[in-house]
């Protein structure tokens, strides 16, 4: 009899599950919930079914399009707070070798408006944070996010309140002697990381791809290599469960590399600024405008450029901001300390052809596609700065941030990402005297190689 129950209870769950799966509409907030684009059905093909790529693809796609996924996932995260051992600390999140996906594309039935225009703030010295004919949310971005540098993050457990720092100065730039980008919600229970790990394989064949660019590409091209560490590089060593320290890892690619290259040496300028300021986001497996500035600054140096320095910036931001990881995981904790999403307007002149930030008209759906509009397959834009210069990104999401900063060194920009763009770089290069080829992944990167065979591809 127990053996006839157990049958029906697994047939029901069975097919409970293809109603989830198959009779339900997917969750239409799913997206904006984790930030990301959903896996699409896959192609059926007799090679994509005997390399094991389309059940994974497969696999992927039904998660991601199961009924209520996000209502499960809070009802999980709730589940995990009662019966779960709460051990304190930052809070592992398992990412795989798909994780990246095909990059944060725009949703098109999202509107965008134009950031506010640059200008003197008012009396008060506060910077204005939202453009005329936002929603509420985006006008009350007030004196708790605009006053926050020059504080310090609070490193206590009870939820801060706004700290009472001397405002910036009153025209609202950037006072590059303070802190700025200020952690205002820290708690260490609330942060969030992805493990890192190695796969040798892909490392390899990710340093013979860029060193046949090298050898491909005329001398003409001067290429570049920026790998950025991830935020768990600077958490505490237990959090470092695999031993895998990336500066090592980063050093041995460099070293591999075509000495055509030139090696960009992020590293040692944002392990300077990690310790004390607001590098990376907590719920969010990207880094800030902050630490993307710092990078620049590390190219500047390695390509030779003058750098365009903080105090030509005015800065603005939006509280309550919740990344990929939080949104996906729905801890309860975390969604209690969200982050401070800051970007940086320059004030200096220099005008582009394409937007720098967008921001959504319902600040509900803001997430780090603010930066360039998410990954597209390629931007070619140009600003006023008229020297000649032309700059190529290929690159992961970690760009985006780091575009504003760079764009005004050159008169043109040119980004790629390879998960989308199904050109040929060399064709592109065509017809350029000279050009900057700058390659800007994270330091994980190079281990996936789906992501690997997607810049050989397109070379």
């Amino acid at each position: 009899m127990a053996f006839k129950i157990n049958i029906i209870l697994f047939i029901a769950a069975l097919l409970l599950l293809g109603v989830f799966l198959f009779v339900l509409p997917s969750d239409p907030d799913a997206p904006r919930y984790e930030n990301r684009s959903m896996a699409r059905s896959p192609v059926l093909s007799t090679e994509d079914v005997f390399s094991g790529k389309y059940t994974n693809d497969l696999e992927a796609f039904l998660l991601d399009s199961i009924a209520y996924r996000t209502k499960f996932l809070t009802f999980s995260s709730v589940l995990e707070d009662v019966y779960g051992v709460h051990i304190g600390g930052a809070i592992r999140v398992d990412i795989g070798h798909d994780d990246l996906g095909s990059g944060m594309i725009a949703d098109p039935d999202i509107v965008y408006r134009e950031p506010p225009e640059l200008g003197k703030s008012d009396a008060a010295g506060v910077t204005p944070g939202g453009a005329d004919g936002l929603t509420d949310a985006m006008d009350d971005v007030t004196d708790e996010t605009d006053g926050a540098h020059g504080a310090e993050s609070s490193t206590g457990n009870e939820k801060p309140q706004t700290p009472v720092t001397e405002k910036g100065p009153s025209n609202g730039h950037v006072d590059p002697k303070e802190p700025f980008g200020v952690d205002i919600n820290y708690n260490p229970d609330a942060v969030m990381y992805g493990d890192f790990y190695i796969d040798s394989s892909s490392v390899s064949r990710y340093i013979d791809v860029l060193n046949e660019y090298r050898r491909d590409l005329p001398q003409t091209v001067h290429m570049y290599s920026l790998l950025v560490p991830t935020h768990v590089e600077f958490l505490h060593e237990k959090y470092n469960t695999n031993g895998v320290k990336q500066i090592s890892v980063v050093r041995s690619i460099y070293d591999k590399l075509d000495s055509g290259f030139v090696t960009v040496d992020a590293y040692n300028w944002i392990a300077a600024h990690a310790s004390s300021e607001y590098l990376y986001f907590r719920t969010d497996h990207h880094w800030t405008a902050v630490g993307a500035y710092y990078a620049y600054l590390a190219f500047a140096e390695a390509a030779k450029i003058a750098p365009i320095t903080i105090d030509n910036y005015i800065e603005y931001s939006f509280p309550d901001y919740m990344g990929t990881y939080g949104q996906a995981s729905q801890n309860r904790t975390v969604l209690g300390y969200p982050d401070t999403l800051y970007y940086y307007r320059l004030d200096n002149g220099t005008t582009f052809s394409q937007s720098l930030f967008y921001i959504p008209e319902d600040i509900n759906n803001l997430n780090y596609m603010i930066f360039m509009g998410g990954d597209h397959a390629v931007l070619d834009y140009t600003s006023t700065n008229e020297n000649g210069k032309t700059l190529m990104i290929i690159k992961d999401s970690y760009a985006n941030a780091f575009i504003p900063w760079v764009s005004p060194n050159y008169e043109r920009i040119i980004v790629i990402d390879p998960r989308q763009f199904e050109g040929s770089v060399s064709k592109y290069l065509e017809g350029f005297e000279e050009i900057d080829l700058l390659i800007l992944t994270s330091a994980f990167t190079p281990s996936l190689p789906a992501f690997v065979e997607q810049i050989a591809e397109i070379k």
